[in-house]
């Protein structure tokens, strides 16, 4: 049996909607995984209840599993890094200064054309996320390293606020 992807809700309904209005543009997006210790229980809103950022749009109907239900050192995706961070000296050099070596595990992908299959093209990373159009939590499909299909949880959780620093 393969291992569960496991993402917070706030972090795939910025994804769907990054896909939803790039459509019918692909996105490509790094991810970041945190200890489930780390991350902050989210039970204000009913499960599958909560509003994409901005969208109007409910993210929908899949439970939610429960912070206090998962081991600490569990890592869950609950981060991104922007697409088009570093890109004038990737483009120039062929650098990657946006994302620091080592840190995005992940990666989601949208595929607006609606097939959920990985492909030739994908990225392959030790966890992608393929999204495709309706752009709802349902229609994300998790594969592992070797393209295996893995089952998606969302936990109802989200990163602590952080200052920017820059």
């Amino acid at each position: 049996m393969t291992t569960p992807i496991r993402i917070t809700r706030p972090l795939l309904s910025v994804l769907l909607e990054l896909a939803e209005d790039a459509d019918p543009r692909q996105v490509n997006v790094l991810l970041v995984a945190t200890p489930a210790s780390d991350l902050v229980a989210q039970g204000d809103a009913p499960s599958g209840a909560e509003h994409g950022a901005g969208s109007g749009r409910t993210v929908e109907s899949v439970p939610d599993l429960a912070l206090a239900d998962l081991d600490p050192e569990t890592p869950v995706y609950s981060d991104f890094y922007f697409p088009d961070v570093g890109n004038a000296v990737r483009n120039v050099f062929g650098i990657d200064l946006g994302t620091p070596p080592g840190q995005a595990h992940g990666r989601f992908l949208s595929h607006p054309e609606g097939d959920p299959e990985m492909s030739v093209r994908d990225d392959l990373h030790a966890v992608v996320l393929v999204g495709v159009p309706p752009w709802t939590a349902e229609s994300v499909t998790a594969y592992d390293r070797r393209s295996r299909r893995c089952p998606l949880e969302i936990v109802a959780a989200g990163a602590e606020e952080r200052d920017f620093e820059g």
